[in-house]
């Protein structure tokens, strides 16, 4: 799976991957034990339920909820909610190609 972090606000295709053997970008780059093995952002991001309906903009067209915050981790945000969130990192989940054969996702 890849992860996709959105670098621009303003300009939707400024995006960068984060590879992950390149942990110095997803963890605090200090020493790898249990308690910073992966990046704090990582646990609740995985907690979260994505592609739902926007409980503050239910009435517009861009509600689904599928993109979040690294910097605040306060749960999935439709693209008016990211808004608010200019100056922070986010990702956007998007789901591209099913391979029923083998399960893969691109």
């Amino acid at each position: 799976m890849q992860v996709r972090v959105l670098t621009s606000i303003e300009d939707p295709n400024a995006i960068r991957e984060i590879k992950p053997k390149n942990r110095r970008i997803m963890a605090a780059g200090g020493p790898v034990d249990e308690e910073n093995k992966w990046p704090p952002w990582l646990k609740p991001l995985l907690r979260e339920s994505f592609f739902v309906q926007c409980k503050l903009h239910a009435d517009s067209h861009k509600s689904e909820c599928n993109m979040y915050c690294l910097d605040c981790m306060n749960g999935p945000l439709c693209s008016l909610c990211l808004n608010h969130h200019e100056d922070h990192r986010a990702i956007q989940w998007e789901f591209r190609e099913w391979e029923w054969g083998n399960m893969e996702i691109e």
